[in-house]
Parts: C-alpha cells; sequence; structure tokens
C-alpha cells in the first residue's frame, strides 16, 4: 500500500498513526470547548465582534483566508443563535477547520501522515498563542498542508484549478506563509526529481504577481510593521551576546522545537540528502534571522509565539515528512513517540496556561457584574487595580462578555484607552470606544447582541473587588 507521499506503509502502522491522530484532534477539541471564552482574546475577540456585530465576514490586510476562520460565528449570527452558542462553534470551529482538512487528507487523498502535521501547527510552540487562534499563517499552513498533499497525489483533471486556488489563500494570508509555499515545492522538487518548469510556473506567477500588486494596496499596518522591520534592521545589534541569549531562550522555551531540527538534521545526513540539507538550512537560518529581525529580543509573548511560528512549521513539517521516508517501521514508531510526547507536553503547558487566563476572564467578569449595579452603561477603570493585563482588545471583550453572563451589555476601557489623543474629548453620549484608535456611534451595533444606552463614561472603582489570583 503507498500513501500521497509515495513511500511504502503497512496496515498497522497507518492504524497507529490514525489513533494518534484522532486521539489528540479530540483532545484539541475538547480544550476547545472548556476554554472557548478564553480563546476570545486580543485578536480573536475583534474579528469574532466584526462578524457577529455585522454578521458578515471581516477581512483586513487583503488576508483572504481570514474568511475560513470565521465561518462558524458567521453562521450562527446569521441563525440568530445566542452569543454564548456562537462562542462555543467559533472556538470549536478553530480545530475543526484542520480535522477538515485531515480527513481529506487521510481518506481522500490516503496521506497517513498529514494528520501529524496539522497537529504540530497546532501544538509545537505553542502556548499563548492557543487563545488567540484566529492568527491567518495558522490557516495558511493548514492549506499549505492540502495544497502539498493534493500537488503530489492527485491525478485528478481539476487538480491544477483547486491547488490555484489554495496558492491564493496561501500567498495572500502572510508574507512568511510565501517563504514556506517556495520551501515545499523546492523540497518537492529536489526530493521527486521533478524539475519541469511548467509545473510551477502558475505559483511563480502568482507570488510575482501578488507581490506587484500589494505595493499598491498595502495597508498602513503593513506600512508600519515594514518601516519597524528596516528600523530593526539598522539600529538593534544582533552580535554573539545576542545569539547566546537566543540559544538560552530557544532551549528554555522551544526545547521541543529545537531537538525536532537535530533529528531532521541528522536523517537527512543518514539518508544522504545532501543538497535538501543545503536547502533546508538555507531556509532555517533565514527565518531564524528574519523573525529575530521582526521581533527583537526575548520576552515569552503570543506575539513573540506568532512570530516564531514560520520556524515551528518548518521544523514540524520537514521532520514528519522524512519520518515517512523510513523504510524501518521501529525508527518511525521511536520517532512517532517522541512527537506525540512533544504534543502531549505542549498540550498539558496550554492547559496550564489557560488558568491565568481563566482567572483574567474571572476579573473581567466581576467588573462586568459591578457596573449591572450602576446607572449607564459605558465606564472607566483603572488599569492600576486589575491583577490582570488589559490589552488593546479589552473593551471589545467586555461587549462580548457582558452581553453573555449579564443583562445590561456594558462597554468597559481603561484610563489609558479612555485619554488616549484625547478621546475623552471625542467620545459623544451616543457613541463609543470600540478601541483606543477607534470610536464608533451605538447605531452601529447590533441591537440582537449589543445594546448600550445613551450616557456618557463614568469612572467605578475596582479598588473593592476581591483579587482575583
Amino acid at each position: 500500500m503507498q500513501n500521497s507521499l509515495g513511500f511504502k506503509n503497512d496496515l498497522k502502522e497507518g492504524r497507529v498513526i490514525d489513533i494518534i491522530s484522532h486521539l489528540f484532534f479530540a483532545l484539541l477539541i475538547i480544550l476547545a470547548v472548556l476554554y472557548r471564552e478564553e480563546r476570545l482574546l486580543s485578536d480573536a475577540s475583534y474579528y469574532f465582534f466584526r462578524v457577529v456585530n455585522n454578521e458578515s465576514f471581516w477581512v483586513e490586510h487583503d488576508r483572504y483566508i481570514l474568511i475560513f476562520s470565521q465561518i462558524a460565528p458567521w453562521v450562527g449570527s446569521n441563525l440568530g443563535l445566542d452569543l454564548s452558542t456562537i462562542v462555543l462553534l467559533s472556538s470549536v470551529g478553530h480545530v475543526c477547520f484542520f480535522y477538515t482538512i485531515y480527513l481529506v487528507t487521510r481518506y481522500v487523498y490516503k496521506d497517513i501522515y498529514a494528520g501529524l502535521i496539522l497537529l504540530s501547527i497546532q501544538l509545537l510552540g505553542i502556548t499563548s498563542g492557543y487563545f488567540v487562534p484566529i492568527f491567518e499563517f495558522y490557516y495558511a499552513m493548514g492549506f499549505l498542508v492540502l495544497f502539498y498533499v493534493i500537488f503530489n497525489n492527485s491525478k485528478n483533471k481539476f487538480k491544477h484549478f483547486v491547488l490555484l486556488i489554495l496558492a491564493f489563500f496561501i500567498i495572500t494570508a502572510h508574507f512568511y506563509a510565501i517563504v514556506l509555499f517556495i520551501y515545499a515545492l523546492l523540497l518537492y522538487a529536489f526530493e521527486k526529481k521533478d524539475f519541469k518548469i511548467k509545473k510551477y510556473i502558475p505559483y511563480t506567477l502568482l507570488i510575482v504577481l501578488f507581490v506587484v500588486f500589494k505595493f499598491s494596496i498595502i495597508s498602513d499596518y503593513e506600512k508600519s510593521k515594514t518601516t519597524d522591520f528596516l528600523y530593526s534592521l539598522r539600529h538593534n545589534v544582533y552580535d554573539f551576546a545576542y545569539l547566546k541569549s537566543w540559544l538560552s531562550f530557544i532551549l528554555s522555551y522551544y526545547w521541543d522545537w529545537a531537538t525536532l531540527i537535530l533529528i531532521t538534521v541528522v536523517l537527512m545526513i543518514l539518508k544522504k540528502k545532501y543538497l535538501v540539507l543545503l536547502g533546508y538550512s538555507v531556509f532555517l537560518i533565514g527565518l531564524i534571522i528574519m523573525v529575530n529581525v521582526s521581533s527583537y529580543g526575548f520576552d515569552l509573548s503570543r506575539y513573540k509565539e506568532q512570530v516564531n511560528f514560520s520556524l515551528m512549521f518548518l521544523a514540524g513539517f520537514t521532520l514528519i515528512y522524512f519520518v515517512s521516508l523510513l523504510s524501518r517501521s521501529i525508527y518511525k514508531y521511536i520517532l512517532i513517540v517522541l512527537v506525540s510526547t512533544i504534543f502531549i507536553f505542549r498540550f498539558c503547558t496550554i492547559w496550564k496556561y489557560g488558568k491565568q487566563y481563566s482567572s483574567r476572564l474571572g476579573e473581567m467578569k466581576e467588573i462586568i457584574a459591578t457596573t449591572q449595579k450602576k446607572e449607564g452603561t459605558k465606564f472607566i477603570i483603572d488599569q492600576k487595580g486589575l491583577v490582570f493585563d488589559a490589552n488593546w482588545s479589552y473593551p471589545i471583550e467586555s461587549l462580548i462578555f457582558s452581553s453573555i453572563h449579564q443583562e445590561k451589555c456594558a462597554s468597559i476601557v481603561t484610563e489609558d484607552d479612555f485619554y488616549f489623543l484625547k478621546n475623552n474629548e471625542k467620545i459623544k453620549p451616543s457613541e463609543y470606544l470600540f478601541r483606543r484608535w477607534e470610536v464608533y456611534d451605538i447605531s452601529r451595533l447590533n441591537p440582537r447582541y449589543f445594546k448600550l444606552s445613551l450616557s456618557k463614561y463614568s469612572s467605578i472603582d475596582i479598588q473593592s473587588l476581591t483579587p482575583i489570583q
């Protein structure tokens, strides 16, 4: 029996990997149910609110793959489901996206290893990033796995049409997605010794067209990121001391990634894949340089995880690919056990970190409960009185969770947000602070889910609240 990558495997091997894949997907779904509200942090709450409030998809920066991350809340809001149900569907929907791709690759294209790669996207190097699941780069790499399997296996006459659609969503998702897309094509070409230029021309043209076209429609956000990248490249110090600190950071927080890189290099040497090893090293070193320029320093944050994600995918994708090429089952099983152990470790880490986010949410809910006894629906709090960080999405989260758990919807903003660029002088009783950068009229709210009264923002004291640990 052969799978889509063209290597031999037996039924026992397939059954073992199937059990592992289905088991971890089931665990991820259970985790998504338990942490459904905690997974509305930062960008996740922003896009969730946009979709539910408008009852339509919301795409920014021409990253059209975001549509797939919004299907569940879009369906839920258009069906008129209650907000708590939509939150549940949204959280589980992020896992189901990858699980659907797994089912297609496994049972349509008979690829037994794609599931492990799809699991690595959701677990390898992930902790706080789990609670912001809407990141377009995660979704792009899910499509890249599907693209690779179809590109390598399908003989359907509509294959190229499907591949071009997938390529479009991947290429428009993120700059690093383009880099990894090129890597996947090169890996295929050198591994299969398939250098028929016409096979790669459509995707090359698509990349070139997108890059050229992007310059004319680049958003202010993307301009600022580009400016920050160039500034970091020119002014930050990347010396031996920085390298030592980076290695220490990796061994402390990304030891699993470093282990997979080391094993992959050993496998390439043992199989005498020297040319592939050279290409792998170029992409690996190039991405390490780029992510360190993009995010200078060694803070362990959700943003840092997202920046490092390209390295995680490169490691997981390549290792599992080379595991599939091993001829002796015993070596495959050893490495599959290792990968599974890493998944378990990351799963437990996410569970542990989730407790902190649950406490943060509990603090917010207690503040929301306090607002129910006050006049009006718009409130200001002193962020210094909070135990947990109030990031830029705090006003959005307060709208969502007050609508779910209380009778009165409430907009809660921090003093920093309220006085940012003199927002306090701009906001009218008929308006509310969506984020510190945006003030909207309350008439734009979807009354099915969010209702604010004509009132001014008033301060509430949170010092007397019971601290949540």
